[in-house]
């Protein structure tokens, strides 16, 4: 497609991150307090919001709010739940939702449990 298009391939990604960078500043990160953590999840007008866990900007936008390095779980590409990492045994609360969302959702991603740190995104587990 790239030599179709008669474009770079950086100047898509760079495209692609600038699109990103954007929609999450964009977005409303909205925060619940569940059993004394802050559960994030986000307010956009992108029709998709799994693609807001990639941008390079996460860390400033939303670390800043809920802390760093998070956990986050993505069962539909419209569904996103983030939360402080440090709240180890949360996850254990959340599980029922993700996985009822992920059965019923016109658009499943997964059932993992992913950290997002400085290293990267990681999945750390799987709901079942």
């Amino acid at each position: 497609m790239v030599e179709e298009w008669k474009v770079r391939v950086d100047d898509i990604v760079n495209a692609a991150t600038c699109g990103v960078v954007s929609a999450l500043i964009s977005s409303k990160l909205e925060r619940d307090d569940v059993e004394g953590v802050s559960l994030g999840y986000f307010e956009t007008a992108l029709p998709l919001k799994s693609p807001l866990l990639l941008a390079p900007n996460l860390k400033d936008v939303v670390g800043s709010i809920l802390g760093w390095p998070l956990h986050a779980v993505v069962p539909d590409q419209d569904f996103i739940y983030v939360w402080p990492a440090a709240a180890e045994q949360f996850y254990e609360r959340i599980g029922a939702v993700v996985v009822r969302e992920y059965s019923a959702a016109p658009h499943p991603v997964t059932t993992e449990l992913f950290k997002i740190s400085d290293d990267g995104i990681k999945a750390v587990g799987a709901f079942s």
